[in-house]
C-alpha cells in the first residue's frame, strides 16, 4: 500500500481555516474542530518555533459571471454520495406517498397530474443510483497509485495487457478495479466476499441501464426502480467506500469519516521559512 498521508502540494494554493496557539499545551486536550466534510482532508501543520498548528485547506479557483472566485477544493466522492443520499431520501417519501395513493387496490392508474409524483420519485432514484456509483469510480481514482502498473492476461493466448494508470482509469472496469485491483494494492480480501456485493452488482447493473439507455423505460427495470431494495443498493456503495477508506485511513483524497479518517500532523521548526522555500 501506498502511502498517501496529506502533504502540501508544490504549485497548489491553500487558505488557513483554523489556527491553535500554545499548541504544546492544549494537545493533549480534546480539541473541537469543525471541519466540511465536503472538502478534501485538511493539511495539519505544527509550528514548533511559534507553537501554533494551523489547518490548511488546499483551495481552487474558478469563475461565475467572469468574476473570480476560490473555494475549499471539494472531495469528489463526498459530493457524489451527498447528492446519492439526498436523492434517495427524496425518493423514500415519494415512493412512501404513492404506496398510500395506491392504498388497497389491486390496480392503479397514473395519469395526468396523478403521474407527476411517479416521475419526480424516477428522477430522484436514478440520480441515486447513478451518483452512489460514480462516488465508487471517484474512490478507484484515488486509490490507485500513480506508478501503479497493472496485468493481466488478455484474450490471446501469450500476450499480457499491461495498463498504467491512465490506461487503468479508460479501460478497466469498475467491477474489476474494486475486486481485483484495489486488493492487490491494499494486499487484502476481495470486496467481492462481502453481503454488500451483491447488492452493489445489481446497482451497477441498473445504473449501466440508466446511463446507456438500453431499456430504462421498460416495466421490469421500472418496476426495479420502484423496488423498496433500492435503499440496500445506494448503501452497497457506502459498505464499499468504507472497506477500502478502512484499508487507507491516511489517503488525503479520500473523504472525511468520523472514526475512520486519521489525519497526520506536519511539524516545522518555521512554518515561514518553509512556505518560502516551496
Amino acid at each position: 500500500m501506498s502511502d498517501k498521508s496529506r502533504a502540501l502540494k508544490v504549485g497548489s494554493d491553500y487558505i488557513i481555516s483554523y489556527s491553535i496557539d500554545n499548541w504544546s499545551q492544549t494537545s493533549n486536550d480534546k480539541q473541537k474542530i469543525n471541519f466540511i466534510f465536503r472538502s478534501n482532508t485538511p493539511v495539519v501543520c505544527v509550528d514548533v518555533k511559534q507553537d501554533k498548528c494551523v489547518i490548511l485547506q488546499e483551495s481552487i479557483s474558478a469563475k461565475i459571471e467572469n468574476k473570480k472566485i476560490s473555494l475549499s477544493r471539494p472531495n469528489e466522492i463526498s459530493l457524489s454520495m451527498h447528492i446519492a443520499n439526498g436523492s434517495l431520501k427524496k425518493a423514500q417519501e415519494l415512493r412512501k406517498s404513492i404506496v398510500q395513493k395506491i392504498g388497497k387496490d389491486k390496480n392503479k392508474n397514473f395519469y395526468e397530474k396523478d403521474v407527476i409524483e411517479i416521475y419526480d420519485y424516477l428522477e430522484e432514484v436514478q440520480k441515486a443510483i447513478v451518483f452512489s456509483y460514480k462516488a465508487i469510480e471517484a474512490m478507484c481514482n484515488s486509490a490507485i497509485p500513480d506508478d501503479y502498473i497493472y496485468k493481466k492476461p488478455s484474450n490471446k493466448i501469450g500476450v499480457v495487457e499491461v495498463y498504467d494508470k491512465l490506461g487503468i482509469e479508460r479501460w478497466v472496469s469498475t467491477t474489476e478495479k474494486v475486486s481485483k485491483m484495489l486488493p492487490d494494492i491494499y494486499h487484502c480480501v476481495s470486496p467481492a466476499k462481502k453481503p454488500f456485493w451483491g447488492h452493489f452488482k445489481k446497482l451497477e447493473e441498473l445504473r449501466n441501464e440508466i446511463i446507456h439507455s438500453k431499456s430504462s423505460s421498460t416495466s421490469q427495470v421500472l418496476s426495479e426502480l420502484l423496488s423498496t431494495d433500492i435503499g440496500k443498493y445506494v448503501k452497497s456503495c457506502e459498505a464499499l467506500l468504507k472497506f477500502f477508506f478502512e484499508q487507507d485511513r491516511r489517503n488525503h483524497l479520500f473523504p472525511l469519516i468520523p472514526g475512520v479518517t486519521e489525519i497526520v500532523s506536519h511539524e516545522m521548526e518555521d512554518m515561514e521559512e518553509f512556505f518560502k522555500n516551496i
